[in-house]
């Protein structure tokens, strides 16, 4: 039995790939209490990552303290640990900030109690069903309604597919079995620009976006946002789907 804690966007698509193979799954939520025996658990709880999730207490509650009674309280084979690319930016939030604490304390915990844990480290993971404040869902929706929008061409990101990602994951459980603690990042490798999603979004579209620009969005945002996922493609994983491709389905 597997047990996914977080329900969002990434464990809509996580719970579906599963059912697609057959796995048996419990999905619960932030504050729900488990204390099961699971073979897998996939901890995809998260708070701060959304552009109105401001709340530095609740940051803690879930991207930490959660975290530790999870890690305590359920009996588990593996616990993969769901962080984010954005601890290793120059520029730090409260929200990379207790996600990177999240990471040293399954470090800790694996070793001190001999447990199987990974952190995994996605890039910027977008597709159906996406929170519709993205940037890629704010572009089409603009293409399509002329709304105007603020934008800023130069940042990039590391665009991964939710389907490549989920993959991954299932990957990376199945294949890491003499791991005690270990971190992996999965994306493309690829840093593309605002400007270049805007124009792969009006390509799909066929309509222009209103966009009005601006000096600047957020504070971490860089040119050279990308991950390194050598890890997984060391041990035979692929991402199957180009971000011309996923946009196209997402349109």
């Amino acid at each position: 039995m597997i047990l996914i804690i977080g329900g969002g966007f990434i464990s809509s698509h996580l719970t579906k790939r599963l059912d697609d193979l057959g796995k048996e799954f419990k999905l619960i939520h932030h504050g729900e209490k488990e204390t099961g025996s699971y073979s897998q658990v996939y901890f995809l709880s998260a708070y701060g990552n959304l552009f109105d999730q401001t709340n530095d207490q609740m940051m803690l509650e879930a991207n930490i303290y959660d975290l530790y009674q999870r890690l305590k309280e359920i009996q588990y084979d593996k616990f993969i640990h769901i962080s984010t690319s954005s601890v290793t930016l120059p520029v730090q939030t409260m929200y990379s900030a207790t996600k990177a604490c999240g990471e040293k304390i399954c470090e800790g915990f694996a070793q001190t109690h001999n447990k199987k844990i990974i952190s995994v480290r996605p890039a910027t993971v977008i597709g159906k069903n996406e929170y519709e404040g993205h940037l890629i869902p704010t572009l089409i929706r603009s293409c399509k309604t002329g709304e105007e929008i603020p934008f800023i061409n130069e940042p990039t990101h590391d665009f991964i597919d939710v389907r490549d990602f989920v993959d991954a994951l299932i990957f990376v459980t199945n294949k890491m079995d003499g791991v005690v603690y270990e971190v992996v990042e999965v994306g493309r490798g690829k840093s593309i620009s605002n400007k270049k999603v805007k124009e792969t979004v009006e390509k799909a579209v066929g309509k222009k976006a209103n966009v009005k620009l601006v000096g600047s969005l957020r504070p971490y945002d860089n040119a050279n946002w990308k991950v390194d996922s050598s890890v997984l493609l060391n041990m035979g994983w692929r991402p199957k789907y180009t971000l011309e491709e996923t946009i196209q389905s997402m349109v």
